[in-house]
């Protein structure tokens, strides 16, 4: 499992809320998308989604991660941005 790429879909999913959503802003097929929120479920060992209204949520668990999620990725953007720049 790459851990960065599911992390990366989770994020997408709870902001589009819904796995179609995301498969559409990423340009991927919804089976992988699908797949990559399964396999960090169950990684993870807890649910991070829910049906809801509208669409999927963040359970507590889901949100808690998120917000980890959401900060981890950002630094990496980050990084990745620095990096670019000191290259030129």
């Amino acid at each position: 499992m790459d851990l960065l790429r599911t992390m990366r879909l989770f994020a997408c999913v709870a902001a589009e809320g819904s796995l179609t959503g995301c498969a559409r802003a990423l340009g991927l097929p919804l089976d992988e998308v699908a797949r990559g929120i399964d396999e960090l479920e169950d990684h993870l060992g807890a649910g991070l989604l829910r049906h809801g209204r509208p669409g999927l949520v963040p359970t507590t668990a889901g949100q808690l991660y998120l917000q980890r999620v959401k900060r981890i990725l950002a630094a990496l953007d980050q990084a990745d941005a620095m990096a670019r720049r000191e290259a030129d």
